[in-house]
């Protein structure tokens, strides 16, 4: 999600909103955000846009599709895919356990703060 982040500019909630039916070969459109726990629309008009990237960047996220994320739960460790499933409405960026969205707030405290 970092390295979509940097190479897009895209916002903590646009990435976590972002369906599979929005990566393009050569873009990415957002559509709707996920911030708090809520849907809602784009930020700003210029926020809801389709933005060009460059395929390395396509290509990593699809890679998300075969990644297995292995998780330390007491003393055995679990084993989650990283994408649950990839239809055109499923979220690209999913919660690791249930494939549920992922809050912007958890994603900033956890893993970029």
């Amino acid at each position: 999600m970092i390295y979509v982040a940097v190479f897009t500019a895209l916002r903590v909630s646009e990435l976590a909103g972002l369906r599979w039916r929005n990566v393009h070969a050569n873009s990415i459109t957002v559509e709707e955000r996920f911030c708090r726990g809520d849907w809602d629309v784009p930020k700003s008009d210029a926020s809801k846009a389709t933005i060009s990237v460059d395929q390395h960047v396509v290509g990593r996220i699809h890679r998300l599709k075969s990644i297995e994320v292995v998780v330390r739960a007491g003393r055995r460790w679990r084993r989650y895919q990283a994408v649950k499933s990839d239809g055109p409405d499923d979220l690209v960026f999913q919660s690791v356990a249930k494939g549920a969205p992922m809050r912007d707030n958890s994603i900033l405290s956890r893993h970029i703060c």
